[in-house]
């Protein structure tokens, strides 16, 4: 749940995987104004992990970022990506496929979900 700070292209993503197997994909989603769902705006084909322990793929399309998009994983298989939960995160858990252009829905709750997944993406970004 932090959003991205600036516009930009996002080229690649990274994961610190520890179950090779399966997929996963990362997607933007567009946060609807007030809040509490979303549009899926771009998703990276699906990456297979190949081993375990840190994992970067490049991005057969850019996706175009924009101020305030969600940066997220769609782990249709089991795949393992580990966590902090040492309040240094806040994550939206969005249940059900993710596609382009479907709607997400996710719950704000005042309790924040203190979990930090060891995932990111890389891009070209506008300065501040």
């Amino acid at each position: 749940a932090h959003p991205i700070a600036v516009n930009g292209t996002v080229i690649g993503g990274r994961a610190y995987v520890t179950g090779a197997g399966g997929v996963l994909q990362f997607c933007l989603i567009r946060p609807d104004v007030g809040g509490g769902q979303g549009t899926v705006v771009a998703i990276s084909r699906e990456l297979t992990p190949e081993e375990t322990g840190p994992q970067s793929w490049a991005f057969d399309v850019p996706m175009a970022a924009k101020q305030g998009d969600l940066v997220g994983v769609y782990l249709p298989d089991d795949v393992s990506i580990p966590y902090d939960d040492v309040d240094t995160g806040n994550v939206l858990s969005v249940p059900g496929a993710v596609k382009l252009n479907s709607k997400v829905l996710w719950s704000l709750s005042k309790e924040k979900n203190k979990r930090a997944y060891s995932f990111g993406v890389v891009g070209y970004f506008d300065k501040e």
